[in-house]
């Protein structure tokens, strides 16, 4: 097929949530009812995906590259867990957060944890000059306005969290 006559397959909706419904309620009883690891489960989940989609007319070509993309898409976010993973094991093992948990309860009575938390963020949030903290608390007014003397009146505010 060439790219101008292909047509994007779709599954519908109600069997989309079936097919999620069943590998969700199979991966749940095999892991908490069985008891077994997750491994099984989810190979057999794997399967009945691999099922529903070869009934509604994907080829395994076309399903594994959908996995591969959606792999790829996906694998920032994998790496800033695994890193996040490793600096916190690295800080545990080296006491640095049982240090600070001590240090904390100390400290902090629970009369002002609230305020010494809010404090705390605020300063972090003040100090850090990255762009995404930086643009969470900007004020920007909205394009309808055109002039400066309409810009109490038709104010809008973006709070962008990047």
């Amino acid at each position: 097929m060439n790219s101008a006559t292909e047509t994007k397959k779709t599954v519908g909706f109600g069997k989309a949530l079936v097919v999620f419904i069943c590998v969700f309620a199979l991966i749940l009883c095999g892991i908490n009812v069985l008891g077994t690891s997750a491994h099984i489960p989810l190979v057999i989940a794997t399967i009945i995906a691999t099922i529903a989609g070869v009934s509604s007319g994907f080829t395994w070509d076309e399903m594994e590259k959908g996995m591969s993309e959606t792999i790829k898409a996906s694998a920032p976010a994998i790496l800033i867990m695994l890193i996040i993973g490793m600096v916190v094991g690295t800080w545990m093992l080296g006491g640095i957060i049982p240090t600070m948990i001590y240090y904390g309860l100390t400290w902090l009575s629970p009369k002002i944890f609230l305020f010494a938390a809010c404090a705390l963020c605020a300063g972090i949030s003040g100090l850090s000059f990255t762009p995404s903290l930086i643009s969470s608390t900007t004020v920007t007014p909205s394009s309808r306005v055109n002039s400066p003397s309409a810009l109490p009146e038709t104010c809008s505010v973006s709070v962008s969290a990047s």
